[in-house]
């Protein structure tokens, strides 16, 4: 990675734009920038459908509290 071309962007420690550290494998040609990103478009499709199992597991406990306090308030 000696050209100005490949390490531009390059962090302290080696890693690029995306985040990921330079383990020297790399050649800096625009075809090995997938295989280093990939690892974190998974994770963040992996943290989008954590919030959505969350949410629908926070929407279905207020929908019981809902039917719950509605059936405190029919007793009092």
């Amino acid at each position: 990675m000696g050209t100005k071309e490949a390490n531009f962007n390059q962090g302290k420690d080696g890693s690029d734009a995306s985040g990921v550290a330079d383990d020297g494998k790399k050649t800096g040609d625009i075809q090995a920038q997938p295989q280093t990103q990939a690892p974190v478009r998974e994770a963040g499709r992996n943290n989008v459908n954590t919030v959505l199992k969350n949410n629908h597991r926070a929407k279905s406990l207020s929908y019981s509290y809902a039917q719950e306090n509605k059936r405190l308030k029919g007793i009092l």
